[in-house]
């Protein structure tokens, strides 16, 4: 995948534009309220979107690392905030299935499309402040708009967090995410 976004960065010299998505400023919002004055981002993507924020990106073996080397980074009543595709999105289905739930709908471009239950199962052992659905416009490569529906999870890691690196048999070391 990373060839994909590479080769557009390359050609168009950004992926997104360089105003913050909607999907940032609701991070920046409830950060705000939360008095967060410290926000882990572990990976990064082209300009204004990080890859973190959006689960969608990843094969499951990935997306439980990300969610689990978060925890293990995050102190004690942390926030996590993700967005993901919904199943809801139009393009849930397109492309070739790599497993359930993620279709290559791009050569060397994929995506996981999300359930409800599928969400807060990534999220298991949490606190689960805040899930639903909600509807982005973001401007399209092509020209126009594209609408995208997708998923939100605002989870707390709970004192005692019991769930992270160590129940993949995994240190902070080892954990690494393929593209």
């Amino acid at each position: 995948m990373s060839e994909y976004w590479g080769r557009r960065f390359a050609q168009e010299g950004m992926i997104w534009g360089s105003d913050p998505s909607p999907t940032a400023l609701i991070a920046r919002d409830l950060f705000r309220q939360h008095k967060v004055t410290s926000v882990l981002v572990p990976g990064a993507g082209y300009g204004r979107n990080t890859k973190v924020f959006s689960m969608h990106l990843f094969l499951q073996k990935d997306r439980r690392r990300l969610v689990a080397n978060c925890l293990e980074l995050l102190r004690p009543g942390g926030l996590l905030y993700f967005t993901c595709f919904s199943n809801q999105d139009p393009n849930n289905g397109c492309g070739r299935l790599l497993e359930p739930g993620t279709y290559e709908y791009k050569e060397g471009k994929y995506a996981h499309f999300f359930s409800e239950d599928d969400l807060r199962e990534h999220f298991e052992g949490t606190e689960i402040v805040e899930t639903g659905p909600y509807s982005e416009k973001l401007p399209s490569p092509e020209g126009g708009t594209h609408q995208y529906i997708l998923r939100y999870i605002i989870a707390r890691k709970m004192p005692l967090q019991t769930k992270g690196l160590a129940s993949y048999g995994l240190t902070p070391r080892q954990v690494t995410f393929s593209e």
